[in-house]
């Protein structure tokens, strides 16, 4: 299950809000739909465990799961888990991962997304967790983030972060998710997509991975 999660990413108590905004003040908002937002519907995984329906959910190392103990609102989280005994590396390629693809993407097109979502980690001392989302062109990435830089590490609480991208109007696929490249554990729930503001001029250009 990782190479090909591997690959759509590489190319690629509740606090306050964290905010990775793109624009300095609020905008008109559309929301767009994300199957099963709150990881309440579940199906049995190959592994026996219970999983997120309507989500690709996995990762080599790691054990991906609802939980039903730990959670912002609903029945259950999505949890990860780093399983795997050996140290992990700063440059590892594995992770706990969920994603999806978006439907209704000519509705963003020449505008921007906005996800929202929640996390708590424990004991990510290598590593982070994070929201993430990837606008795909014509064979090429147009625009990515991971929370890489800033993504929550070591144990904290319950917290609401945001990303934003631009969507070309060139785009034809969009895909978002929650993504755990760490040792210890995260929690991820109540997941919320946006179309936000205007139309914008078309400026299609390649994402490239940073060196």
């Amino acid at each position: 299950m990782q190479r090909p999660f591997a690959f759509a990413i590489l190319l690629l108590a509740a606090s306050a809000v964290t905010r990775r905004s793109m624009s300095a003040q609020e905008l008109p908002t559309v929301a767009l739909p994300i199957v099963n937002p709150s990881f309440e519907a579940s199906l049995r995984g190959d592994d026996g465990l219970p999983k997120p329906s309507g989500w690709h959910a996995g990762g080599n190392g790691y054990r991906v799961a609802l939980d039903t103990m730990e959670r912002v609102d609903g029945s259950s989280s999505l949890r990860s888990e780093r399983v795997d005994t050996t140290p992990h590396r700063s440059d590892s390629e594995a992770f706990g991962v969920g994603s999806q693809g978006v439907r209704f993407v000519q509705k963003a097109l020449g505008r921007a997304l906005r996800l929202s979502g929640w996390i708590r980690t424990d004991a990510v001392t290598s590593g982070w967790a994070g929201l993430w989302m990837r606008v795909d062109g014509s064979g090429s990435v147009l625009a990515f983030d991971n929370m890489r830089l800033d993504g929550p590490r070591g144990t904290t609480p319950w917290t609401r972060y945001v990303i934003e991208l631009p969507v070309d109007s060139g785009a034809t696929a969009v895909v978002v998710g929650v993504l755990h490249p760490g040792d210890g554990t995260a929690w991820f729930d109540s997941l919320r997509l946006e179309v936000i503001g205007p139309a914008r001029p078309r400026t299609a250009f390649a994402w490239t991975p940073p060196p």
